[in-house]
């Protein structure tokens, strides 16, 4: 069980907790560097954006859940892009994906961008049931927004990239949803994009140099910290690389870095579990310690520019196909 503050102390703590503190300021000071590229902008006005769509009726969410649609114009059905944005779990939010949306959505995919409520104002099992509900409000408005959902990537970066993975182990383990206590997945991914996720949050406490971090985000997210981590009733489900299977999607594309200063080890561990199970996928990783951590903060530049690159060919050949 996660341990609750009475208010106004909890209130107090969402604000000050040292993870919101760490990963907000992330935010804050390489807002410019993820979103004002030139390659970013739309200087032919082809995007649309539909901005703040209300997914859930639980009102006591709705001031954390909202989405965004960035799509070209289409007569025809249009894959999605189901993207969750990264931040530690305790920040971060749609906002500060805007550059990439619109970069992604010139392949031709509508991107979800979504917002969500996160630590430690929620627990991660809130957050996940936020996130289904939105994956299910794709479903609900397929017609209304012209979604093809024979064709659908889900995608994210850091602790967005945990998301992105837990709705693949959703969407091929039929009971797992009743395990964490959420809603059925009805989204049906066929393909991802992981951007240097944190998939292993038992392996993160143990990982120098970013084991006291890991400590402050598993504390946020689950009410236990690395001293009494072990004790948790949900020490397994935290982490999503434990559900990976045989049946996951053959379409995947994982980035990452040698040399990740907050990753580190994570999406080498998640290779061999798919190699494992015989699941192919594609991936590219930077050698250089300064080209690190999600590519999305230096885009124009070595192998952040190639890792992009080849991001943007995946995609563009998911659309075609």
């Amino acid at each position: 069980m996660k341990l609750r503050y009475t208010q106004p102390f909890q209130e107090i703590y969402n604000h000050i907790a040292p993870g919101y503190l760490i990963f907000r300021a992330v935010d804050l000071v390489l807002d410019k560097a993820q979103n004002e590229k030139e390659m970013l902008y739309d200087t032919e006005n082809e995007i649309s954006v539909t901005k703040d769509i209300q997914y859930t009726e639980n009102k006591a969410w709705q001031k954390y859940c909202g989405l965004d649609l960035y799509r070209k114009a289409s007569e025809t059905p249009q894959p999605v892009l189901f993207y969750t944005h990264g931040g530690g779990f305790d920040a971060g939010r749609k906002y500060h994906r805007r550059g990439m949306s619109t970069w992604m959505a010139k392949t031709g995919i509508c991107v979800v961008n979504v917002d969500f409520g996160l630590s430690p104002r929620f627990t991660f099992k809130e957050t996940l049931h936020m996130i289904v509900e939105a994956a299910n409000w794709v479903v609900d408005h397929a017609d209304e927004y012209n979604f093809d959902l024979s064709k659908v990537m889900v995608g994210g970066d850091s602790s967005g990239g945990w998301c992105a993975l837990y709705m693949l182990d959703l969407a091929t383990n039929a009971t797992l949803h009743e395990e964490l206590g959420i809603p059925a997945l009805r989204l049906k991914p066929n393909a991802a994009y992981l951007n240097c996720g944190m998939y292993d949050l038992r392996k993160m406490l143990h990982t120098l140099p970013v084991a006291p971090v890991s400590g402050v985000l598993t504390y946020d997210t689950m009410g236990y910290g690395k001293r009494t981590f072990e004790k948790s009733p949900d020490k397994e489900l935290i982490s999503p690389i434990n559900y990976v299977n045989k049946d996951f999607p053959r379409t995947l594309f994982l980035s990452y870095s040698k040399w990740d200063a907050l990753c580190y080890g994570q999406t080498q561990n998640l290779m061999k579990l798919l190699d494992q199970y015989g699941v192919p996928y594609e991936e590219y990783h930077s050698t250089n310690p300064l080209q690190n951590h999600c590519f999305m903060f230096n885009w124009a530049e070595g192998q952040c520019m190639e890792n992009n690159t080849r991001v943007w060919n995946f995609i563009k050949k998911f659309v075609e196909s």
